[in-house]
């Protein structure tokens, strides 16, 4: 993982030369600023845009599986948009030139491409209760719309990374071990009610 941001224009644009592209990349430039995957975006000869993503496989230790979750989902969001099933969008994968949703680099990395999103908005933490709402309420169309997904359920990548009561119970155990003399940088408080507030 380490050396990334080493990386050369050139590299760059040698590992976005193995995606179905249109046009030449001429530039690649660090893009957002993710705190798990190294994301950049690509400038092509024609005007088309993708940002091309390194996915750190630290963090996720099946990026082979990881990968095929994105492109089922993306497939099948993608099929139900065109067919007039839901005006909710999705991300566009490139296929890499052998047709598969990913590449291998050197040193183990998989790096993927999409479209670029032009006008995305992507905040690290809500700004207002309106930001808090929808995003909660895309979600929830999210996983509404997934409901009818055809095949095997999506391979689990992280075992219950998505598990709200296991994540409660590890904060719980987490807050038990902290030495009774040592008290928190500030008050922990969880927030539902009845819940604990130390």
């Amino acid at each position: 993982m380490d050396g990334l941001k080493d990386l050369s224009t050139d590299d760059l644009i040698e590992l976005a030369s193995r995606f179905r592209l249109q046009g030449g990349v001429v530039s690649a430039e660090p893009f957002g600023n993710g705190n798990v995957n190294d994301t950049f975006l690509l400038n092509s000869d024609t005007g088309n845009r993708y940002t091309l993503q390194r996915i750190n496989h630290d963090v996720f230790k099946d990026p082979v599986s990881l990968m095929d979750n994105f492109a089922r989902v993306t497939r099948h969001l993608s099929q139900k948009h065109a067919d007039g099933q839901t005006t909710l969008s999705t991300l566009v994968l490139v296929p890499a030139l052998d047709g598969s949703s990913y590449i291998t680099g050197e040193e183990g990395n998989y790096w993927r491409v999409t479209e670029y999103v032009p006008n995305g908005l992507s905040l690290e933490v809500p700004q207002s209760r309106e930001h808090a709402y929808e995003a909660a309420r895309a979600f929830g169309d999210f996983q509404y719309q997934l409901q009818d997904l055809p095949g095997d359920p999506l391979i689990e990548t992280i075992p219950d990374f998505h598990n709200t009561e296991s994540r409660y119970h590890a904060f719980l155990r987490a807050v038990e071990r902290i030495p009774a003399n040592v008290p928190p940088r500030r008050p922990i408080s969880f927030p539902f009610p009845g819940k604990m507030s130390i």
